[in-house]
């Protein structure tokens, strides 16, 4: 029946790459998402808690070190810090506060999700939208009887941010891909479902929309754009250049007196940058200071000792 519903789809979806995402129009009753590859392919995949809902906890802060993810919780919820723990969390989420957080005979009258969508009081605010795909997502795992995901399904293997490395100019954006590969060998998009961080969001920053788009800064450098799934982490450097450009040449004829030399010229070459024609160096000396005496009672007096010991040494 899936099979046949998914058919009779096909003159309404879209192609990319001959790649079709089908939504069954039945999504409720069947309880997962349709997925068609190409044009006679149909893999119906099943939405779990390890590999839908629990990485949303984490794009969203609700397990971070100041909400629900603290030693105590936040209000009598508790949730592992970064979701390490699942058994723990699953529990929490499912079974605990007498089963109001999740209700599967009205998925939208659960609290985890009147709370995420600011339809009740939450200490951490609004984190979705009600005609958001997230909360799509949830209400149709908690419809389904909050699966989680069988022992002997295909287990992550790592998560790679597509590209590993970007250059951009000032002000420019791209977009940044994760993707989650399995033991078994395929391969998924979990851009949305992933939590993104910068270390220096001067240099490059990422959108809060959960769209992976990454916009360079202002001022040049280089910056880690950090991707977490399921405890799995990925990094995309990215790099913002000094404005113009210097010629091939110039960084072939720098000296190279050993293999740290040839690196450093390669970073250089990335950032459009040039070592300095002057080079300053400088003497440092070991000065010994014997420690002053008893009568060096006052700041004045111990800034003199100090001072006068040091352009003694000089």
């Amino acid at each position: 029946m899936l099979r046949e519903m998914l058919m009779s789809s096909r003159r309404s979806t879209a192609t990319l790459s001959n790649l079709a995402i089908v939504i069954a129009t039945s999504i409720a009753q069947f309880g997962c998402l349709a997925v068609a590859f190409g044009d006679d392919q149909a893999v119906a995949r099943k939405i779990t808690f390890e590999s839908d809902v629990q990485p949303l906890l984490t794009r969203f802060g609700c397990n971070a070190g100041a909400c629900h993810g603290k030693s105590r919780g936040q209000n009598g919820f508790a949730l592992s810090l970064l979701g390490f723990d699942s058994d723990f969390d699953y529990a929490a989420l499912v079974s605990e506060a007498r089963g109001r957080r999740v209700f599967a005979a009205a998925p939208e009258d659960s609290l985890v999700l009147r709370k995420a969508t600011g339809q009740l009081p939450h200490g951490g605010g609004k984190r979705i939208d009600v005609d958001s795909q997230y909360y799509e997502d949830i209400k149709l795992w908690i419809r389904s009887g909050a699966p989680r995901t069988a022992p002997d399904a295909p287990k992550l293997v790592q998560v790679v941010a597509q590209p590993a490395s970007q250059s951009l100019q000032t002000k420019e954006t791209f977009p940044l891909r994760v993707i989650a590969e399995y033991s078994d060998g395929h391969r998924r998009d979990v851009t949305d479902a992933s939590a993104f961080q910068s270390n220096d969001r001067t240099t490059a920053s990422i959108s809060t929309a959960g769209n992976g788009i990454v916009q360079a800064g202002s001022v040049p450098g280089e910056a880690a754009i950090m991707a977490r799934y399921m405890n799995h982490i990925a990094v995309c450097a990215v790099t913002i250049p000094l404005p113009g450009s210097v010629p091939e040449s110039t960084y072939e004829n720098l000296p190279r007196q050993n293999p740290v030399d040839d690196l450093v010229w390669k970073k250089l070459k990335v950032l459009g940058m040039l070592r300095r024609r002057q080079r300053v160096t400088q003497r440092f000396s070991a000065v010994r200071i014997s420690a002053p005496s008893a009568d060096c009672r006052t700041p004045k007096k111990l800034e003199d000792f100090y001072r006068t010991r040091i352009q003694a040494s000089v």
